[in-house]
């Protein structure tokens, strides 16, 4: 039977949804010849950039009559069209950022393709297009019809990355918020344990992390007290400690501070941050005196600390200090003008 008369048998037959499942299989037959489809409208009316146009209504389609079968569709096209192709970095992108933004449903199709999305970035050297999208993942999933798992799945990825690229304060925000959905009986909780070691280490290193103690209550991060004690026993110190508690405690933890790169004066200065900013609110008027005492530190180091807790507890100027210039490419510029349309 030709193509032709297949699809109008399904066309008579099935539903829509049904229709466009069946034409995605039969799409999926010609894996080759999608791989060679030219980019230029030069040398063929059918491009790759107008397949992606076809593609993407047709998985909407096809979603809302099965959306397990439309992921599985998703999954297979963007592995021949991200991982096995040899299109530009550049078309790839695109490819995913129309994928991205025709989920009008906001499904877990939506989060797949921001995740294969940061995933092309990191391995591309390029998350720069794509670090502020992540940084503001949480919020902007919030109302997004996931189920639990894909969204512990879309926030796992994305914290990995934006810790690979050294955005621990944004790293830890969404890996909080991905060791939140699990639960003391989940029977995957398990698999974060890496994830929940490099959230405290990260809620250490970030200078707008200060809550220890929501942090400490989590089911996730508690499972660290049989194979990471001194990890869970550090991050328990910064909620229960006193400054000077803090700091003769300080020579149990050298092999995880060398590990991890971290100082005892970085360990020390972050204690006054969280002392600092979690003071009696009963009283707001403490003398320097004080708070040296209180610290234990001196007193030309308690002018610099508070200074820098003034800083820290100022999102909006900490994030105009520390923000990074963008890519100046032309190419890149392209990119981050297609990742600009997301939705």
């Amino acid at each position: 039977m030709s193509y032709e008369s297949r699809v109008l048998e399904s066309f008579q037959k099935n539903s829509e949804a049904e229709s466009a499942v069946f034409l995605l299989d039969l799409l999926l037959e010609q894996r080759s010849n999608i791989l060679k489809l030219p980019i230029s409208i030069r040398t063929s009316e059918c491009t790759i950039q107008r397949f992606f146009l076809l593609l993407w209504p047709l998985l909407n389609l096809a979603e809302s009559g099965d959306y397990a079968k439309a992921k599985e569709l998703t999954v297979a096209f963007i592995d021949l069209l991200v991982e096995q192709s040899e299109f530009s970095l550049k078309i790839k992108v695109d490819s995913l950022v129309q994928l991205y933004n025709s989920v009008h449903t906001n499904s877990g199709i939506k989060s797949f393709a921001f995740e294969k999305l940061i995933d092309l970035c990191l391995r591309e050297n390029c998350c720069d297009i794509v670090v502020e999208r992540a940084r503001m993942i949480v919020q902007e999933s919030a109302a997004w019809t996931l189920t639990n798992d894909e969204r512990k799945s879309l926030y796992q990825k994305v914290g990995r990355v934006l810790d690979n690229v050294g955005e621990s304060g944004a790293a830890f925000k969404v890996f909080f918020a991905a060791l939140k959905l699990y639960e003391e009986s989940d029977a995957a909780i398990a698999t974060t344990e890496d994830d929940a070691r490099r959230c405290v280490i990260l809620a250490i290193k970030a200078v707008d992390v200060i809550n220890f103690a929501e942090l400490v209550d989590l089911p996730a991060i508690k499972q660290l007290t049989s194979k990471h004690t001194k990890v869970f026993a550090l991050l328990e110190l910064f909620s229960t400690a006193t400054a000077q508690e803090f700091k003769t405690k300080m020579n149990e933890y050298r092999d995880l501070m060398t590990n991890e790169g971290l100082t005892e004066q970085e360990l020390v200065v972050k204690k006054s941050y969280v002392q600092i900013c979690t003071l009696n609110s009963q009283q707001t008027n403490f003398a320097f005196t004080e708070l040296s005492q209180l610290l234990n530190v001196s007193l030309p180091n308690l002018y610099v600390i508070v200074l820098m807790a003034l800083i820290f507890v100022s999102r909006s100027t900490w994030k105009r200090l520390s923000r990074g210039p963008l890519m100046q490419s032309r190419t890149r510029s392209l990119m981050l003008r297609s990742i600009s349309t997301m939705k």
